[in-house]
């Protein structure tokens, strides 16, 4: 599950990094899986008669039970998940700024770059 992650594992910089990539892992994916079959594990409780041909419905038939109306619609829509997908995003980006482009490493990558004698042309 979730192969970028073991790139990760594989490209960690210390073992700080490697640290926090394995501690992290297991919580990412248990918390995807536990959301996405807690779905299913609701609409059986909800709806314990729905044909498994009906199923795939489960999610539209849950918001029109649960919540109804105009709200299910949007949630429906996913309008919800746009925002979510951009904290996430956003979170996911400054983590990644702060693991792996640490403000210390910029400035003095560059200083060191600027003092280092230019590459001698091979022939």
């Amino acid at each position: 599950m979730f192969p970028q992650l073991f790139q990760r594992f594989l490209a960690a910089r210390d073992t700080r990094t490697l640290n926090a990539t394995i501690v992290l892992y297991p919580v990412v994916t248990t918390l995807l899986s536990f959301l996405t079959v807690s779905i299913g594990v609701m609409g059986r409780s909800v709806f314990p008669d729905l044909a498994p041909q009906e199923t795939d419905a489960v999610y539209p038939l849950l918001l029109d039970r649960l919540v109804g109306g105009a709200l299910a619609g949007l949630l429906l829509a996913g309008l919800p998940l746009w925002v979510w997908y951009y904290v996430a995003l956003g979170l996911i980006l400054a983590l990644a700024y702060r693991a792996f482009l640490r403000r210390e490493d910029g400035p003095r990558l560059r200083k060191e770059r600027a003092r280092a004698p230019p590459p001698e042309p091979s022939e």
